[in-house]
């Protein structure tokens, strides 16, 4: 939100005092006998002699206006901006509220000449306070002669809802109207009220008040531009100086946005006050004290400060929408929708209409339309409304509707295409999908959006049936066949993967890698015999490419083994400690002590030295309930592999369970605590959980958990189903930790 809307021209009296004018006014500056009668008109001039409203041709002409000075701003055309001003009535006004004297006429055209000069920068400055993308009159009145009005505007500073309320005076002239004064409604800063206030401080050597508005001015811009850290010492910079109340209300509210914005509530809420106590009628201190409020999570208190800035300035999208959000998190669903409404209905934003569609009935997404097509810069805002009801919400029907308004002006819009896609893969619809990531990329992609598009492309390919399309779109290459062969592989899909084989097969026939994935094919299906035959002649041809020889040869060992011989594979493969230990965990995956013990035997004919034996030896005892011996086992293997490489961790857990189990509690707490990670022991919170539930000591359990903080409650409900701990946790126990360690709570569905 733009708070300062007309504080810059301040800063001009540093260059334009009394004592100090440009060596030669411009032209326009001398006074004539004819300023005299509407000077004296503006002097006493104030909304309350404004007795009649504006007819149709005053408000069109008072509006065409306010068209002029926005675009003199956002052109930065400075020299045009000022002849939109009657400097000659600013100055009548000035005189007549701070008692600003001249002695002759020189040196008030002098002093005015130095003002017309310097007003410049409202319109070609880093800040502006006419540089609106829009603005309008929502009520004129002019005086009984008519060369007088004010008005009350509604100035639209960009697409995203951001408003300014602004009270503009103004003068006609004879090819029409000119601004003299202004205010910033939600600061209750007029222009020629603060100059007043500040001139009696400009005596000579004291510039203190000028050093401190220009800090003021600075960190405004910070905030505007979101630089809230670097606002922050800005601002509180500009605090050493003697700046009017006005004003220095208006620099603690700044500083409680920065605060707010910075996640510090408190202190937010502390600088808030302190402007309200010196302006408690200030509606921007009001809001920035709301969303202290909120993140406080006092939102009942929220809601009323949001609500007094409507009531004091009017309608306002972005105060709607926080309206809303309040009311949500109060469980006035209703009432939050009502507000949602009134806030699109005013204008429509992208978190007005996210919160809109949370509070919509089932039903009811298609009033998400009208709005929507209202919707100012669509293209801008699509990527994060769509973002959020769909990537971060999940509703489907809202987002389908917004898909469709989009995509009336839009067709061709890639990130339109990467949503329909997305909302096609989420209905299973991968042909659908393939068919509109496709055309995007047909179309061209932004070098962000390239990488994803193409392999979500390709996996929609791969699960929409047409592998062997996207083979022959890549012309056979052997980096698409692995790719999608893994792709295959990974979607559990023997049949698409043999038919991708064959696809490739022609001019590849003495290539092991086509052999390697027709063995991989035939294992899936359970043709062991078939498999090894592809296996073993891949390993023939011998041209694997290298990062996945090991999985050759893992491949054939197991197509071996799944056929009962165990010891032929470990002879004639590659008797190695890695084949042995491949086929013991393979052994101890299918629950067969008997191979295992026989390929144990095996290998300790031929080494003792095997560093995998006593591991093996472990697991084999386990199998056979023989807990004692394989806790043995384990923890010798552990204790010589730990600090050379990184264990599995179910070997480490197996090992625990098996001391538990063996009655040896107090070594299984030890070795819980020396979980070799990249050489170094660390503790393992899981099984020293188990440890403790499983032999009933409950306060270092207790204290366990409260080191998990939000995860606490998922190892409760893990350990709940141990089988070494469960047992323990069952009844009473499990009740009072679920008491201790409940769920994390749900936040409502708006933020």
């Amino acid at each position: 939100m733009r708070w300062l809307l007309g504080l810059l021209p301040l800063t001009l009296l540093v260059a334009c005092s009394p004592e100090s004018g440009p060596a030669e006014a411009p032209a326009a500056a001398t006074a004539t006998p004819n300023d005299a009668q509407p000077a004296v008109q503006a002097a006493h001039f104030n909304e309350e002699t404004a007795s009649r409203p504006a007819d149709e041709k005053a408000t069109r002409e008072l509006n065409s206006l306010l068209v002029q000075l926005g675009h003199a701003a956002r052109s930065l055309d400075g020299a045009e901006g000022v002849k939109l001003i009657d400097f000659h009535v600013m100055i009548s006004v000035l005189q007549s509220s701070s008692g600003l004297e001249f002695p002759d006429m020189e040196t008030r055209n002098a002093f005015t000449g130095g003002m017309q000069s310097s007003a410049q920068q409202w319109f070609s400055g880093p800040v502006s306070p006419f540089r609106w993308q829009r603005a309008s009159v929502r009520k004129a009145a002019v005086s009984e002669s008519g060369n007088m009005a004010v008005c009350f505007v509604r100035a639209e500073i960009d697409d995203e809802g951001s408003l300014g309320k602004m009270r503009f005076w103004m003068v006609r002239h004879d090819d029409g109207w000119r601004v003299f004064d202004w205010e910033n409604l939600n600061l209750g800063i007029r222009t020629t009220r603060t100059m007043a206030a500040l001139v009696p401080q400009k005596v000579p050597g004291s510039d203190r008040w000028a050093y401190g508005v220009s800090l003021l001015t600075r960190g405004w811009a910070l905030v505007d531009q979101g630089d809230y850290d670097r606002a922050f010492q800005s601002l509180s910079i500009a605090g050493r100086g003697r700046l009017p109340s006005d004003l220095e209300a208006t620099r603690r509210a700044l500083l409680g946005l920065c605060l707010e914005v910075q996640g510090q509530p408190e202190r937010a809420m502390e600088e808030v006050q302190a402007a309200l106590a010196l302006r408690p009628d200030f509606p921007d201190a009001r809001f920035t004290r709301g969303r202290a409020l909120m993140s406080l999570m006092r939102h009942e208190e929220a809601l009323k400060d949001f609500e007094y800035y409507i009531e004091t300035l009017g309608s306002d999208p972005i105060a709607w929408v926080q309206v809303g959000n309040c009311l949500t998190w109060l469980d006035r669903n209703e009432d939050a929708l009502k507000a949602f409404i009134a806030g699109v209905e005013d204008l429509p934003t992208v978190d007005g209409l996210i919160g809109l569609a949370v509070c919509l009935p089932p039903g009811q997404a298609s009033r998400l339309a009208p709005y929507f097509r209202a919707l100012r810069n669509q293209a801008a805002n699509y990527p994060a409304l769509i973002e959020d009801l769909w990537d971060n919400r999940g509703l489907l029907e809202h987002a389908q509707v917004i898909n469709a308004e989009f995509k009336k002006t839009n067709p061709e819009n890639n990130t339109l295409a990467w949503y329909e896609a997305d909302i096609a893969v989420h209905e299973g619809r991968y042909a659908d999908a393939a068919a509109l990531l496709k055309a995007a990329q047909d179309r061209g992609l932004g070098s962000t959006d390239v990488v994803r598009f193409r392999d979500t492309y390709r996996w929609c390919m791969v699960r929409a049936g047409k592998a062997v399309d996207l083979l022959l779109e890549e012309k056979r290459s052997q980096w698409m066949f692995n790719h999608l062969a893994e792709a295959l592989f990974d979607e559990d899909d023997a049949e698409a993967l043999e038919n991708l084989c064959e696809a490739w097969r022609e001019g590849n026939e003495g290539k092991s890698l086509l052999h390697y994935w027709l063995g991989v094919a035939a294992y899936m299906q359970g043709e062991y015999a078939a498999a090894e035959t592809r296996y073993a002649q891949a390993r023939k041809l011998n041209n694997m490419p290298k990062e996945q020889a090991d999985d050759l040869h893992s491949g054939l060992v197991r197509s071996m083994a799944q056929q009962g011989n165990w010891l032929e594979a470990y002879r004639n493969v590659k008797p190695t400690p890695a084949t042995f230990m491949h086929l013991a965990d393979w052994a101890f995956l299918g629950d067969n002590s008997e191979a295992l013990s026989r390929l144990i035997d095996m290998r300790s004919r031929e080494t003792t030295a095997d560093t995998y034996l006593p591991r093996a030896r472990g697991d084999l005892a386990w199998l056979k309930q023989e807990y004692k011996s394989a806790a043995t086992e384990l923890s010798v293997y552990i204790a010589r592999e730990g600090k050379k490489r990184n264990l599995p961790w179910h070997v480490h857990a197996r090992c625990v369970r098996a001391l538990l189990r063996s009655g040896q509690p107090a070594v299984a707490e030890s070795q819980a605590r020396n979980l070799w990670v990249d050489g170094r022991a660390t503790e393992d919170d899981y099984m020293l959980a188990v440890v403790y539930a499983a032999t009933d000591q409950a306060a270092k359990l207790l204290a366990s958990l409260r080191k998990l903080d939000d995860t606490a409650h998922f190892m409760v409900m893990r350990l709940y189903a141990d089988e070494d701990a469960g047992g323990r946790l069952r009844g009473e126990a499990f009740t009072e930790l679920h008491k201790q360690f409940p769920p994390p709570p749900e936040k409502p569905t708006t933020d």
